[in-house]
């Protein structure tokens, strides 16, 4: 399993946090139709400068278009 360990403490992460199938699955039981998705600068890539962090934003981008299309 995945564990978040930028918390004050470590945390276990479920399914939900990194397998998109299972993250749908569990808004749906909740009867949430939209998620507002954002690329959090807790990963710094705000700090970065632009050639090294654009490639990373555009993937990031990529990926969530690619998942909303879904």
């Amino acid at each position: 399993g995945w564990t978040f360990t930028a918390a004050w403490r470590a945390r276990p992460l479920g399914p939900d946090a990194h397998d998109l199938d299972a993250r749908l699955a569990r808004l749906d039981a909740a009867g949430i139709d939209v998620q507002w998705l954002s690329l959090s600068t807790l990963w710094g890539l705000d700090a970065l400068p632009v050639d090294e962090a654009l490639p990373l934003v555009r993937a990031f981008n990529d990926a969530t278009a690619e998942a909303c299309s879904r």
